[in-house]
């Protein structure tokens, strides 16, 4: 006989403080640096309340602080399959997206080893398979994971731990991380991991959303969505952040690519190809900031 266990929801007061008795301050997670001063109260997502954000002295880095202790934790205690993830308008978005970064690792000529880091449901490996990559996926979701070789029909997306899974292969030509780097509590650490399993001349390319799009201009903190993001990059300190990882940076782009109206107007492919060049000669106005470093 099936049976059904409705959650118990608790108060929301509640939950707030046991929530915010979980948080610490920390250095800063890209100088390791303790001088910072308050950059802004950002909104919580969730709910009435807003959270500290801070701003090193020594390197300009953006984070959320304190942040909270036990975040991983809570954090593989929610993962599970989304309704939403395999919604059609969202792979569409999400693949017309991941043409743009094929095409910028078109021209700076990477290799065909292609890892994508916290894929998610996949829509990015598949797409790179398409344009002749040997593409591999990773994400801590299992259950995702599984979904997506289900959707995608392949197995090319693994979950499990991260180190374990690098240590098992080949050293890879391209390492991506879309929308990755800002849930990181210790960025320079994590990308530390993946630089030492890049091939020499690979390259690693991080997207994450940009601390200084046009949202903050009318209100800062607005966009950044302090309960689930822990790390705000601008331009600078995303370069920053592959610098400190022993990378030259080749590509950054804080512009938006305008993908979506090229289409109307030409193939995808070559879509993406001029959202490449808005993203080199258009000013930094995008929702979204990339960076791409080369292991010498």
């Amino acid at each position: 006989m099936a049976s059904s266990v409705t959650k118990r929801q608790e108060n929301p007061a509640i939950a707030s403080a046991r929530a915010r008795s979980h948080y610490a301050e920390v250095p800063c997670p890209l100088c390791d640096a303790q001088d910072y001063a308050p950059y802004c109260m950002a909104p919580s997502h969730y709910g009435p309340e807003s959270y500290a954000v801070t701003r090193c002295r020594r390197c300009g880095m953006i984070w959320t602080n304190p942040q909270q202790t036990n975040y991983y934790t809570a954090t593989v205690a929610e993962l599970g399959e989304r309704p939403v993830d395999f919604v059609d308008e969202a792979i569409a978005l999400g693949k017309r997206q991941a043409r743009t970064h094929i095409a910028v690792l078109q021209q700076l000529r990477a290799g065909k080893r292609f890892l994508d880091f916290g894929c998610g449901t996949g829509f990015l490996v598949d797409e790179a398979i398409k344009f002749g990559f040997d593409a591999h996926g990773h994400d801590l979701n299992a259950s995702v994971i599984q979904a997506g070789n289900r959707h995608w029909k392949f197995d090319r997306l693994h979950s499990g731990p991260l180190e374990s899974y690098l240590q098992a292969q080949t050293p890879w030509d391209v390492i991506i991380a879309n929308q990755v780097f800002e849930h990181m509590q210790r960025p320079t650490e994590v990308g530390a991991l993946l630089v030492r399993h890049l091939a020499p001349g690979g390259l690693l390319f991080i997207d994450v959303p940009y601390v200084n799009q046009p949202g903050e201009w009318k209100q800062r903190g607005s966009t950044l969505d302090p309960t689930a993001h822990w790390s705000h990059f601008s331009v600078g300190t995303l370069r920053g952040l592959l610098q400190r990882l022993g990378l030259t940076v080749v590509f950054s782009s804080a512009a938006p690519a305008f993908t979506g109206i090229w289409e109307r107007v030409t193939s995808p492919e070559l879509a993406a190809r001029i959202g490449v060049t808005c993203k080199r000669l258009l000013p930094p106005i995008g929702t979204g900031v990339c960076a791409v470093g080369r292991r010498s």
